[in-house]
């Protein structure tokens, strides 16, 4: 049976995505990949791309995602999460209403955000991974990241305990970590996550999740197909197109495309090619013009 597309795992606390990917192999569905990591401490939604869906999962990887967290004021780590030692105090705690706060965080929001990456994360530097050089007492100079924060809303805040719950959504990269302390220290003191939980990446949502614990090898996957369909235009080709894709002949493919293409808006940077209703291609368009980015074996 096939079970080439996408799962969608409401992964748990305490263990890593990698620990996700391994319960698959375990149940006999070996060849997947994660659609961006979630901290071990952090729950919710975790895409797990399966078979030829594979090829899509770096759509996904740069995509809008959604989530909600609870931020302690007071003390942080050198991760910005409850999972290190604590690193530095304040005795400093906002003392502002509900009302107040959200005003606070909207000013934050409304400017550009630039976010230095943790060191305590999976981003490479020169080939290497932050945390692993983090765990070698490392720190290394890194480039700020420009961040896009939407809809950055205080859900609840009890100025007693210092403990606010917020939602957040926010462009591919950006640490919720990292922006704990970063709104923390723009109220005059520090902070970090004690909860991280992701809702949304891209068109999927944890609505539509299933738990690790229900995963066996019949669990329902999205489809190359539909997946393509929601985030991609589609042209529908004949078996000649379908041939030259195959055997990557670009100039004579695009030739015969030209006019389908043509129907396309011109803000699309990419196209799903269909046979026999059999996602077959992805054609990408760069400075240029449009190339093969992806080929799908329809007999697979």
């Amino acid at each position: 049976m096939s079970t080439d597309g996408v799962y969608l795992i409401d992964k748990p606390e305490g263990i890593t995505s990698f620990d996700v990917l391994r319960k698959f192999k375990s149940i006999g569905i070996k060849d997947v990949g994660h659609g961006g990591t979630l901290d071990p401490f952090a729950t919710g939604l975790l895409m797990v791309f399966s078979g030829r869906a594979l090829k899509l999962s770096e759509y996904f990887l740069k995509s809008e995602k959604a989530y909600e967290a609870t931020l302690a004021f007071g003390k942080t780590t050198e991760s910005g999460d409850l999972t290190n030692p604590v690193t530095e105090t304040s005795a400093v705690i906002p003392n502002l209403s509900l009302e107040e706060m959200n005003l606070q965080a909207e000013r934050f929001s409304s400017v550009p955000y630039l976010q230095i990456p943790p060191m305590h994360s999976a981003k490479k530097v020169d080939g290497k991974k932050l945390y692993e050089l983090a765990r070698q007492g490392k720190t290394i100079e890194r480039e700020a990241v420009s961040c896009i924060l939407k809809n950055f809303n205080i859900k609840k805040f009890d100025p007693a305990q210092g403990i606010a719950t917020f939602s957040v959504t926010v462009s591919s990269g950006t640490y919720i970590r990292t922006l704990a302390q970063d709104f923390a220290r723009e109220l005059g003191t520090v902070g970090m996550l004690t909860t991280l939980r992701r809702l949304r990446s891209g068109i999927f949502s944890i609505k539509n999740a299933i738990s690790l614990d229900q995963l066996t090898a019949n669990s329902p996957f999205i489809t190359c197909e539909l997946i393509s369909q929601q985030i991609f235009p589609v042209i529908e080709c004949d078996e000649k197109t379908y041939s030259m894709l195959v055997k990557g002949q670009q100039e004579k493919l695009f030739q015969q495309l030209e006019l389908d293409i043509s129907k396309v808006s011109p803000d699309k940077k990419n196209i799903a090619l269909f046979f026999e209703s059999k996602l077959c291609g992805i054609v990408s368009k760069s400075e240029h013009g449009w190339k093969i980015s992806k080929v799908f074996i329809t007999s697979e």
